[in-house]
């Protein structure tokens, strides 16, 4: 019988699918999963029997992919219900399936010829980029393009477009803001709606999105993009810019403005028209000098939290540099976890295998950045013992163990060099591609380790370790 891992059983604590079997064979997924997130399913479980019931499970009317996601945010509440401040990030994501066209249900993606989910993710992360979890997710299909539709697009209700999500994910953040604490709600671009910042929410709950297009301002009688025209830098901020395709990583060097302004509704807004203007703080964070060739970072943050210090404003600034792990999340769902790859005959099989996978990315971000925030934590806290052990004696080479456990950074580090991580002194720390390599390859040396030890206890002969 596949084994559940301990985490597991305290992050699915409050799951509830009607069934004590269903939770059972949901935590054996989840575990089975964990342990190889780029395998395939028939790889991940460990025999026909639990390939049979992943299946089975899978192809359950019962198992709601809302009770499994659900199951998971209360976790997520959980961990940041101590914490003054959380960060929300909310962005969107595709899942082309288009190289599975037997699989029914699926919907039109931004290309027409293309076939898959739209997923809309909600994402607790501390202000030291450790990841709390899911607290909402959507996952919908989009209908055939109409003919002329754009043109129609701002006729319709709100709830009744896409960009509705954005206010569904502001719904749901509001019941994650820490008791006694604060939260911010982060967006890209696409989340730069009127309507956002008109709608009501509780004290406690701040906006932060980038600004998208160019607006009419009540106050100044201007336009944003040019309330800063000849305007000197009130600050500078030094912020380090991840690696992407087309960009080194790099440090840029970004001046800082800020004012107070009114936004005014669009005039092709007809839900909002009359409505009166909404009070934010505009901050501009401007790259000074980029490499040549390479375009500079020019950020216009809308805050709907007062900014009238430099300190206020660099806040801002480095809590919106943390967006881009909600990206990061959704490349492991991608990259790390193959969820495009699953071979599925329906929409409503992916979207529960997509609520197990969820789970699985969440881990690998967490465990990637933690390892970073809190390297002196004991690895413990993300290893089962025989784990540890099987990396330590072969990262080390010795038959010997340590009376106590390395620490998180270390472990990781072992990991990820099992990966392909070179940690070379100019290399930084290692990324969630070696690390969900290398945790393929670490299950394999921990069932291993189990089987040597369990032999070598056979025989009464237990020479390796101390443990």
């Amino acid at each position: 019988m596949p084994t559940i891992d301990p985490w597991t059983e305290h992050e699915l604590q409050h799951l509830d699918l009607g069934d004590a079997r269903r939770h059972t064979r949901l935590k054996q997924l989840l575990s089975s999963l964990a342990r190889q997130p780029h395998a395939s399913l028939p790889q991940a479980c460990e025999d026909a029997a639990a390939l049979k019931a992943a299946y089975r499970f899978l192809d359950n009317p019962q198992c709601h992919p809302a009770d499994i996601r659900q199951a998971h945010a209360s976790a997520t509440a959980g961990r940041l219900a101590a914490l003054p401040l959380v960060l929300l990030i909310q962005d969107t994501t595709e899942l082309n399936f288009t190289a599975h066209p037997h699989t029914t249900g699926l919907g039109h993606l931004s290309k027409p010829e293309s076939q898959g989910l739209l997923v809309h993710s909600l994402l607790a992360v501390r202000p030291d980029a450790v990841a709390l979890g899911l607290c909402w997710q959507k996952v919908w299909t989009r209908a055939a393009q109409v003919e002329h539709l754009a043109a129609r697009r701002q006729k319709r209700p709100q709830q009744h477009k896409e960009s509705q999500r954005w206010l569904d994910g502001l719904a749901a953040a509001k019941g994650y803001v820490p008791p006694g604490g604060e939260a911010v709600l982060i967006g890209d671009r696409e989340s730069d709606m009127f309507g956002l910042f008109a709608a009501p929410r509780p004290p406690q709950l701040h906006l932060l999105v980038r600004a998208a297009r160019q607006r009419r301002l009540a106050t100044p009688k201007t336009l944003l993009f040019e309330v800063f025209a000849g305007a000197s830098a009130q600050g500078h901020y030094r912020c380090d810019l991840a690696r992407r395709p087309g960009r080194a990583a790099r440090q840029a060097r970004l001046q800082v403005y800020w004012q107070a302004v009114q936004l005014q509704p669009g005039r092709n807004d007809q839900t909002h028209k009359g409505q009166p203007p909404v009070s934010v703080w505009v901050v501009r964070a401007w790259e000074v000098d980029p490499p040549a060739g390479e375009e500079g970072i020019d950020w216009w943050l809308l805050s709907s939290q007062p900014v009238t210090t430099l300190e206020q404003a660099l806040a801002c600034v480095h809590r919106y540099t943390l967006r881009w792990l909600i990206e990061r999340y959704h490349y492991i769902l991608k990259s790390g976890c193959a969820v495009e790859q699953l071979q599925l005959e329906t929409a409503q099989r992916l979207e529960r295998a997509l609520a197990v996978y969820c789970i699985v990315a969440w881990r690998l971000l967490q465990l990637t950045y933690q390892s970073r925030s809190e390297p002196e934590l004991p690895c413990t806290v993300a290893l089962a013992q025989h784990e540890w052990q099987a990396l330590y004696c072969r990262m080390t080479q010795s038959r010997q163990l340590p009376e106590e456990a390395p620490s998180l950074r270390q472990a990781v580090r072992w990991i990820a060099q099992l990966g392909g991580f070179v940690g070379r002194k100019g290399d930084g720390e290692p990324g969630v591609k070696t690390l969900w390599r290398g945790w393929q390859r670490l299950e394999d040396l921990a069932a291993g380790w189990l089987i040597a030890r369990s032999a070598m206890a056979g025989d009464g002969n237990e020479d390796v370790g101390n443990g």
